[in-house]
Formats: structure tokens, C-alpha cells, sequence
């Protein structure tokens, strides 16, 4: 071996073996934030929802109706909280037990995500066709699974009111990326919020009307990045939206140096 070429090989695995060293770092500190929100934010919320709970009973019958609402208000926020901190922990743990790439049929893993959402498609009374062809994928089902079900349930939930959900999950093959494409009928998406749909707590509808904590795409953003994918979306406010995920086929994989 010629020591231009050793000198090559040291500097390769030198800078990978800093590279680790940065990730998993990162990854203690991400498990360290797991561990904050999982009990340093949320025990005191159930401390709070318990001692209102407590006092509402002990006080029943002797207290105003305005206390007793503000008491059961304090309840709700406690809740409300406490489902935000659960949707923290999820992105935060995202990819903690190791991404497994493995070859899925893309298709199947489309069908896989409308499974998944059954019960929403019923409830909804939605018509929600899988339709193209693709290339295999090498990618983490687990996280592919976690875009597409994303994807699948914010075309069913943002809808016009007394609207029927029309939705297409469509595969099909891009160069090297197999694509993963949601279309819906629902309200759409000003061009001028685009930019910011994947960035965590990013809501562009009040609560009352469309319930959540803005943590579903980015969620959604972060399962496509373990699984060497990437999101993107394109909409027209009144007539619909596309969301995408792509992720590499496996003949680019294998055709990869």
C-alpha cells in the first residue's frame, strides 16, 4: 500500500470516527431532553391536575360554579400540557432504538400507511386510493410509516367543513428517489407559510378549529431525515395540498460508491 494511499485512509477514518463522536453526542443530549420533559415537566402537571381534582371533590357542594370552573380549567390546561409534553417525547426519542434500513416494495409500504389510518378514513367517510408503481426502497418501514400516516391524517383533518375527503397516495419512481406523494381536497396552504410547515410548533389554524401542537411535520421531517429521505410540500389555499416524501431506491443504493 503507498503511504499517500494510508495517509488518504488514516485522514477517511479519522474524520468518521469525529463524526460519530459529534452524533453521539448529540444523541446523549437528545436522551438527556427525553429525560427532562418525561419527568421534570410533566410530574409537576400531574401534581397540579391531582391536587384540583382533589380539592373540586372536597370542596363539592360548597363551592361557587365560577370556582369550581376555574378549577376545572386548571384540570384542561394540565391535560393539555401534559399531551404536548407526550408529543415532545415522541420527537425527542424519534430514531433512540436505531434506524433499520432494510428493502421494502414502495408500494406496500404505501398500503401499509392507509391501513393505518382506517379508522380515521372511516370516520371521515373518505375515499383514499393508492395508485403508480416504483422501484424497491431501501429505507426504515418504522419511519417511512411515520411520514406517510402523517401526511395521510392532516389530508383527512384539514378539510373544508361538510367536506368529503378525496385523497391519493401515489408512488413512483424519480431518478434515483422513489417518490411518495399525498394529494388531498382539503383547505390548502397559503404560498407564504409553505416555508415554515416542517418547523416544530408551526401552526397555521386556531386550536378551536383544527385541534393540535404543530409537532406533526416536524416530526414527520425528522423520521424522513433518519431514514436518508427528505419532505417537501407545494399547495393552492382553497383546493388542496401534496405532500411528499422521497427516499433512495435500492438500484441507486447499489450504484452508489
Amino acid at each position: 500500500m503507498h503511504r499517500a494511499e494510508l495517509l488518504t485512509r488514516i485522514f477517511r477514518w479519522v474524520k468518521i470516527r469525529r463524526l460519530t463522536q459529534r452524533l453521539e453526542a448529540q444523541r446523549a443530549d437528545m436522551e438527556i431532553f427525553s429525560q427532562a420533559i418525561a419527568h421534570e415537566m410533566r410530574a409537576p402537571l400531574r401534581a397540579i391536575s391531582g391536587f384540583a381534582s382533589m380539592l373540586v371533590e372536597s370542596l363539592d357542594g360548597g363551592i361557587t360554579p365560577d370556582f369550581k370552573k376555574d378549577l376545572n380549567t386548571i384540570e384542561d390546561l394540565c391535560s393539555h400540557a401534559n399531551h404536548l409534553a407526550s408529543h415532545l417525547l415522541e420527537l425527542a426519542q424519534l430514531g433512540e432504538g436505531g434506524v433499520h434500513l432494510e428493502v421494502w416494495p414502495a408500494r406496500l409500504l404505501a398500503e401499509g400507511a392507509v391501513k393505518d389510518c382506517e379508522e380515521q378514513i372511516a370516520r371521515t367517510k373518505a375515499r383514499v386510493d393508492v395508485c403508480g408503481e416504483a422501484p424497491d426502497v431501501l429505507a426504515d418501514a418504522v419511519l417511512v410509516n411515520v411520514v406517510l400516516t402523517n401526511f395521510l391524517r392532516n389530508a383527512l383533518k384539514f378539510q373544508k367543513p361538510r367536506g368529503t375527503p378525496v385523497v391519493s397516495l401515489r408512488v413512483e419512481a424519480l431518478g434515483r428517489w422513489c417518490r411518495f406523494s399525498v394529494e388531498d381536497n382539503g383547505i390548502g396552504i397559503p404560498s407564504q407559510d409553505l416555508s415554515k410547515l416542517f418547523q416544530p410548533f408551526s401552526r397555521l389554524h386556531r386550536s378551536d378549529v383544527y385541534p393540535g401542537f404543530g409537532l406533526g411535520l416536524a416530526t414527520a421531517a425528522k423520521a424522513a431525515q433518519l431514514t436518508s429521505g427528505r419532505v417537501g410540500a407545494s399547495s393552492i389555499a382553497g383546493k388542496g395540498s401534496i405532500f411528499r416524501l422521497e427516499v433512495p431506491c435500492v438500484d441507486a443504493t447499489e450504484d452508489s460508491p
